[in-house]
């Protein structure tokens, strides 16, 4: 992919992870499985996403944020 095409499916996974983020279905396997490793990986890849390009940087970690606070 290339240009716009890039841009897009970046942006629809930074939503998606942040759909997923506030639904609180990560928050909830999170309390009942301290152990679990959902959040380590969700974590690490919104990271990762933020990493790709400057633009996702801030909302990548606006989601972690909203992660933590819950």
């Amino acid at each position: 992919m290339k240009g716009q095409e890039a841009k897009d499916c970046l942006l629809g996974r930074l939503f998606a992870y942040g759909a997923l983020a506030r639904s609180g279905r990560l928050i909830h396997e999170w309390s009942m499985d301290k152990n679990t490793p959902y959040i380590k990986e969700f974590v690490g890849i919104l990271i990762s996403l933020a990493s790709k390009k400057r633009y996702l940087q801030e909302p990548a970690v606006s989601i972690i944020l909203e992660l933590v606070e819950k």
